[in-house]
């Protein structure tokens, strides 16, 4: 029995079928572009890993820093609290109230000193 205009039939409508093929078509791009670009990631990864096997390894010299830094005159001294050595020092007396004020020296007397008496 043929289905009635306003009745629903077993297949959708044309513009229905024309969406649904638009986006069939959109997502097999996507599909297309995801698998391009995962081969790009991949070709570019062995090109990196033919790059890292090609480079020469440069050994850095051996360096002796403490007897660098002592033929330069200089001295390492240790930052670390927990690793430094306490040494207690003595402490100063504090000077309390102001300081004494120098006398000038007197000049050695030319002449002997005599004592005058000026009573009577």
């Amino acid at each position: 029995m043929p289905a009635a205009e306003g009745q629903p039939s077993g297949e959708p409508p044309a513009f229905l079928m024309k969406e649904e093929q638009r986006h069939e078509a959109i997502r097999e791009e996507q599909r297309r572009e995801a698998l391009r670009r995962s081969e790009e990631a991949a070709a570019e990864e062995t090109r990196r890993e033919e790059v890292k096997h090609q480079e020469p390894r440069r050994e850095e010299p051996k360096i002796d820093s403490k007897a660098l830094l002592e033929s330069s005159g200089l001295v390492m001294i240790e930052t670390d609290r927990s690793k430094a050595q306490y040494v207690p020092q003595a402490e100063e007396p504090q000077q309390l109230g102001r300081p004494r004020r120098e006398r000038p020296k007197a000049p050695p007397p030319e002449e002997e000193l005599q004592q005058v008496e000026t009573r009577k």
